[in-house]
């Protein structure tokens, strides 16, 4: 508002800092289970590639496989389809 910014530009001009939140970027990370995570090295390993899987309580989730370009991908496929 018009009030706010007439409230800051008086507060810069007497040599105040600005009182801004801090901006968070860190992700809350809920415990991760051994082995899940133990899982997700082994396929990582395995594929040569970035792997996150992700479960809600009750079991259910998600497996992503991450890949730079089609011709990684090509190598990927192949190791699941063997």
């Amino acid at each position: 508002s018009v009030r706010e910014a007439e409230k800051l530009a008086k507060e810069l001009a007497s040599g105040g800092a600005l009182r801004r939140k801090p901006k968070t970027t860190e992700k809350k990370t809920a415990a991760v289970d051994p082995d899940v995570a133990a899982l997700t090295r082994r396929l990582e390993r395995n594929l040569g590639v970035k792997i996150r899987i992700a479960h809600n309580k009750k079991g259910a989730g998600k497996l992503t496989i991450s890949y730079a370009s089609l011709g990684e991908l090509q190598p990927i496929l192949d190791k699941l389809e063997s």
